[in-house]
């Protein structure tokens, strides 16, 4: 039930500092307490459903925190999308057009 997976560049995962920066932490150097700790959630279903090209704008975040109050300092932020229901479904998760030369069109993408 706490089980959490997904595929490389398809979802959450992480690139440790070194892979950007010679001398940065390499993945099994970064501190635990780095990787975990309160999280909220921002919906915008909605939005990507809409416009399948959507990102997480400033405004977003103002509506969370109109119904929420301030972000904590420190949290986590998750953006659920609702993408996942397209899954299965290679062509509509990616976006891929076959008349636009393959261009992919995702939510954040």
């Amino acid at each position: 039930m706490y089980d959490y997976a997904s595929s490389e560049q398809s979802g959450t995962h992480l690139n440790s500092p070194i892979h950007f920066a010679k001398g940065k932490w390499s993945t099994h150097e970064i501190p635990l307490d780095n990787l975990i700790g309160a999280a909220i959630v921002v919906d915008i279903s909605a939005k990507a459903a809409q416009n399948s090209n959507y990102q997480l704008k400033v405004s977003d975040i103002a509506d969370w925190e109109k119904k929420h109050g301030i972000v904590p300092e420190g949290v986590i932020v998750l953006v659920y999308t609702g993408w996942a229901k397209f899954w299965l479904d290679r062509s509509k998760y990616y976006g891929i057009k076959p008349d636009q030369n393959n261009s992919l069109s995702f939510p954040g993408g």
